[in-house]
């Protein structure tokens, strides 16, 4: 029996749990009624009806009162909390249930039955027993498989084929290598030296170039004269400075070419 039978039991918490619990519940109790207004606290002093069982707890109350109160509210909640913890941690007796034998498979087969609530349980349709491969559809048929050949009959067709024999002729064979030669005396390379830069043409003398200036400046006095007699005489207006035409500067041009060619023929 002591086999088929399991033990319930509940494990106890550790004292200090409660202590600290305990503690905290009165000094929470203990710091409310220190910081409590004195209306507030002589309000309910008198709705304890303390002060008719005591004279001296009649309001108004003085510092001293009020510390007696925070005193003995503190360990009153502290006595109230920590009984009440001892009391929630008292040890549960053992239960002692007697265990069920497991009960054969077969049995447990016969009576699969699945269970429906009474509300879908119909008596005209019973619930079904579930379908068991091996009991309705019989054992299932082993299959040998078929024996394979093996591929090498003999020991002589197990052997590899040469390969054929390469249509390049037999490789010759390379020779062994040979030590290292000695390196060579190393001879600096002398550097190329520079070409020479071609020189700079000189300036040509040729009187034919000196004689196109002149003629230019010539042509581009006709210009000049032409366009001023074609042009009409200008209309008399008041004197206001302005800014040099076109015409002013190309006389400067023509100015500036006559000197230069006066410089060229000295």
């Amino acid at each position: 029996m002591a086999r088929n039978s399991r033990t319930i039991m509940t494990t106890r918490r550790f004292p200090v749990l409660d202590l600290a619990v305990a503690g905290l519940a009165g000094g929470s109790v203990a710091f409310a009624l220190f910081a409590m207004p004195a209306g507030l606290f002589s309000r309910l002093i008198e709705l304890s009806h303390l002060p008719s069982l005591v004279s001296a707890a009649e309001p108004p109350l003085g510092a001293t009162a009020r510390l007696a109160a925070v005193g003995a509210g503190g360990v009153f909640a502290f006595l109230c909390v920590y009984l009440l913890m001892r009391a929630l941690d008292r040890p549960a007796k053992p239960i002692v249930r007697p265990a069920r034998a497991p009960e054969p498979l077969e049995e447990l087969r016969e009576e699969a039955v699945p269970r429906l609530r009474r509300a879908d349980s119909h008596p005209d349709a019973p619930a079904r027993r579930p379908i068991f491969a091996a009991r309705d559809f019989g054992e299932v048929e082993t299959v040998e498989p078929e024996p394979v050949e093996e591929y090498f009959t003999s020991p002589h067709e197990a052997e590899p084929e040469p390969l054929p024999q390469s249509i390049f002729g037999a490789t010759e064979e390379e020779p062994a290598a040979s030590e290292p030669e000695a390196p060579k005396a190393w001879t600096p390379i002398p550097e190329p030296e520079p070409e020479p830069a071609p020189p700079a043409p000189e300036p040509s003398n040729d009187p034919a170039a000196e004689g196109a200036i002149p003629e230019l400046l010539a042509r581009l006095e006709g210009g000049l004269k032409k366009r001023g007699q074609a042009l009409p005489p200008p209309p008399q207006l008041e004197p206001v400075s302005e800014e040099p035409t076109a015409g002013h500067s190309l006389r400067s041009a023509l100015r500036d070419l006559q000197k230069m060619a006066g410089g060229a023929a000295g």
